[in-house]
């Protein structure tokens, strides 16, 4: 966002903001697409996934509940290398 706040419409933010730094680049000689890259080469990017389980029916529940209650108590301290730096339990609002 341009600002920190979102309306209704914020999508028309977004366009115009986009159209400034494909103008910003083609100053310079160079595409938006060329831009991203040289924004990735200077500071790096981040990938992300999500994968998705479904556990079914009693012993699903059995399964959920036992994961979220050895998260409760044995909370991660690393996670692929990285130090974990906040935790946030939605169950009993805590961070």
């Amino acid at each position: 966002l341009i600002k920190e706040f979102a309306r209704d419409k914020d999508a028309v933010q977004s366009c115009v903001m986009i159209a400034e730094v494909a103008a910003y680049y083609k100053s310079r000689g160079m595409t938006l697409y060329e831009g991203l890259h040289e924004l990735y080469q200077q500071y790096g990017c981040f990938l992300e996934g999500l994968q998705s389980m479904t556990l079914k029916g009693k012993e699903g529940l059995a399964q959920i509940s036992a994961i979220l209650s050895y998260f409760r108590n044995e909370p991660p301290v690393e996670v692929a290398g990285e130090q974990v730096s906040i935790i946030e339990d939605y169950q009993v609002s805590r961070r």
